[in-house]
């Protein structure tokens, strides 16, 4: 265990100190990349931005994670290698810590939640999730779910939506 926590300390520093290829960034489909050596993965799971991307070849797993924004808070990385080597048209999946709740049942949690988490919601993008992080921020969170109809744009319907979804 402690040489596995030594593991993914050097990781974070190694990215945090700008080693980590910046080459390697999410390419919008329309937007050719500057040459064809690229490899096409799709990253599934608990991630917080799961998709598919364009990276360059020799890219390791801790760095494509690093990509898609990080893990979820529900990632279960024990049994993963973040150091092994992508693979043209791979597909990824970061296991959730409770394999039997998947990371579109799990409850979010409005205190803690980032902007993408909440963006996971029904009917809440960018700008709600953004408002909704403002106004915890102002306020010093929720004390009750219903609460977050107080933010610019989620009314009853919205919340009606989302209320089974989100916790505090």
């Amino acid at each position: 265990m402690l040489k596995r926590n030594w593991l993914i300390i050097f990781l974070f520093a190694f990215g945090l100190f700008g080693c980590a290829p910046q080459e390697n960034a999410p390419i919008s489909f329309g937007e050719k990349p500057q040459n064809n050596n690229f490899l096409t993965v799709e990253v599934r799971g608990e991630v917080i931005n799961p998709g598919l991307y364009m990276i360059k070849p020799g890219t390791m797993l801790f760095e494509l994670i690093e990509i898609c924004g990080g893990f979820s808070s529900r990632a279960n990385i024990k049994d993963l290698t973040l150091v092994s080597e992508i693979t043209q048209n791979q597909t990824i999946t970061i296991p959730s810590q409770n394999p039997e709740q998947s990371s579109k049942t799990a409850k979010i949690n409005l205190n803690v939640a980032t902007v993408n988490e909440l963006m996971q919601l029904p009917g809440i993008g960018q700008a709600k999730a953004e408002a909704i992080v403002t106004y915890r921020n102002k306020n010093g969170g929720f004390r009750q779910i219903e609460e977050i109809m107080q933010v610019q744009g989620i009314g009853q319907a919205i919340f009606n939506t989302i209320k089974t979804f989100i916790t505090i």
